[in-house]
């Protein structure tokens, strides 16, 4: 990884209609961030964070106890992209914190991200 990685400030954005649902997806996605990315700087801010290296914004599409769908989009001086629409769903339980991080890995992969960071 190069020092320049290493330096990077990267900012999650979160979008959605259920605040509740947003924030456990939102802070499961920073934490799978900050375990992939552990030299960079991953925090929950605006948006419009002009200070960021990388902006990554997590759109929540859809809720319930058993069922989530978002996508991820990020941007950044080497580029950006939009992952497509992912659907979580489990069915003899409702979601819980390890289906989020599971969840927000899978959305960072579609997305390509952390590699397109690491580079």
């Amino acid at each position: 990884m190069s020092s320049q990685a290493s330096a990077q400030r990267i900012v999650i954005g979160c979008e959605g209609k259920n605040p509740q649902a947003k924030a456990e997806i939102c802070l499961a996605l920073q934490s799978v961030m900050q375990e992939m990315l552990p030299a960079s700087s991953v925090a929950l801010a605006p948006s419009s964070d002009k200070a960021a290296d990388v902006k990554v914004t997590l759109t929540l599409l859809s809720h319930s106890p058993t069922e989530a769908s978002a996508s991820l989009a990020w941007h950044g001086a080497g580029g950006g992209r939009q992952g497509p629409d992912l659907t979580v769903s489990i069915v003899d339980k409702t979601l819980d914190a390890a289906a989020y991080k599971r969840f927000a890995a899978s959305l960072l992969q579609s997305a390509g991200l952390p590699d397109a960071i690491k580079k």
